[in-house]
């Protein structure tokens, strides 16, 4: 016999043991024939790291710089999206900040546990139009959270509520303290980034503690106003 009718041989013999096998393992069940052990429960289309239990963590990383001491609103953004530059205060829009918009604050000063005589805007009443006319000496809060914050206080606010100034605890053995906190905007760097804030609607006396002369023009000559034209 020859090499290739041995390798023939060989071949055929191969070949018919293979076919005998088939009608055996189309036999078997399903699970018999995961030779690996896995199945389609095992497979992800997700990195496996990922699916791990972890504490969850937030790092913020944030720039440090001068821009966080500019003015909370700028008065050149459509803040409401109607189509026009709101370039100052927009009584229809509800501003964010320390200040309740839906507030009325009166300036104040009170003797407090650890804080004697403290200065501070104390809320008032509740007013529905962001307007604060009825009682005078009252501030609206929309009106001094546009008037003053900035955008490191907007920060500060989102993440954990405001710079705190004053924390005094309450204290179940007294009469008088019932606990306050009392928060601090944002120092302004004494240069250039200091902003200034101008309005001049009819609605002044109903938004702040000043009431402007009729139609709201000064004729003091002390400041230049002696023609009758506010400078």
């Amino acid at each position: 016999m020859d090499k290739h009718t041995k390798k023939y041989r060989h071949f055929s013999l191969g070949l018919t043991l293979a076919l005998g096998m088939l009608p055996a393992i189309w036999s078997l069940p399903a699970a018999a024939l995961n030779i690996s052990g896995a199945d389609m429960a095992d497979y992800t289309a997700y990195p496996v790291l990922t699916l791990e239990s972890a504490t969850p963590k937030v790092m913020m990383v944030m720039s440090r710089d001068h821009q966080y001491f500019f003015k909370a609103f700028n008065d050149y953004t459509d803040l409401d999206d109607d189509g026009v530059i709101d370039t100052t205060y927009n009584n229809n829009f509800d501003y964010y900040g320390y200040f309740d918009f839906d507030k009325c604050y009166s300036y104040v000063e009170e003797s407090h546990p650890g804080a004697a005589n403290l200065s501070h805007f104390k809320p008032m009443a509740f007013t529905p139009n962001h307007y604060c006319d009825t009682v005078a000496g009252e501030w609206s809060g929309n009106f001094l959270n546009w008037a003053t914050m900035t955008r490191m206080d907007i920060v500060r606010k989102i993440i954990y509520g405001g710079r705190r100034a004053e924390d005094i605890k309450f204290d179940a053995g007294s009469s008088t303290n019932t606990g306050a906190t009392f928060l601090e905007r944002a120092q302004l760097p004494t240069d250039a980034h200091s902003f200034a804030k101008y309005y001049n609607g009819d609605d002044l006396a109903q938004l702040t503690d000043f009431t402007p002369t009729a139609g709201g023009v000064k004729t003091d000559s002390l400041f230049g106003d002696a023609d009758g034209i506010d400078d």
